[in-house]
């Protein structure tokens, strides 16, 4: 596990933590003065990275000083759930997406809130073959599928791969098909939950 302090005792924290920890989603605990109790993996990698947010010494989460008043808005009650823009040199924001634990379950771990960080410049696991598995789908349909899941329109699809548009645009007709959508957007929210 990754920074986590206190670690609880018994076999249902062990594996809360270690769901957790496999999450391709990076999601942090705080605790009241914005400790982070615990990161998962994909938490960890971006708060060691340091880019728009990371850890003081202390542990405490470390951002811009707008955001940080954000986050602890939220911490407060004093304001509801909404996300943070958190703004980085050379790269899109990361946003953070912060919510408070109820009421009934505000100290466990020590935490007082979840906090989701959405990386737009992190590449999206490869989940071709999980989409191969799970619906039949063949190589070109399901490297259709991981490349809209990238952001990739269907002439960038075309182009990388050497077939014509006409092409992709049939691969992803029986793709829809075989995962039981309409729209390409129901696709790509499929193939991220793939992950």
């Amino acid at each position: 596990m990754t920074f986590i302090q206190d670690r609880p005792s018994g076999r249902e924290s062990e594996v809360l933590l270690e769901t957790l920890d496999r999450m391709w989603e990076a999601v942090a605990m705080l605790g009241h003065s914005r400790q982070i109790v615990f990161a998962n993996r994909a938490a960890a990698q971006i708060l060691q990275r340091g880019a728009g947010i990371g850890l003081s010494p202390d542990g405490r989460l470390i951002t811009t000083p707008e955001a940080s008043e954000a986050v602890e808005r939220v911490l407060c009650d004093k304001a509801p759930p909404a996300p943070v823009a958190v703004p980085r040199t050379d790269e899109p924001p990361l946003v953070l997406n912060l919510h408070p634990l109820p009421d009934a379950l505000k100290g466990g771990f020590g935490a007082v809130a979840l906090m989701f960080i959405s990386d737009p410049a992190r590449k999206p696991a490869d989940q071709s073959a999980a989409l191969r598995s799970a619906f039949g789908l063949t190589n070109a349909e399901a490297r259709v599928a991981q490349s809209l899941s990238e952001g990739a329109s269907l002439k960038q699809i075309a182009w990388a791969n050497h077939i014509t548009y006409e092409t992709v645009r049939s691969h992803l007709r029986r793709t829809l098909g075989k995962v039981g959508v309409r729209r390409q957007a129901e696709l790509v929210r499929i193939a991220h939950a793939l992950r």
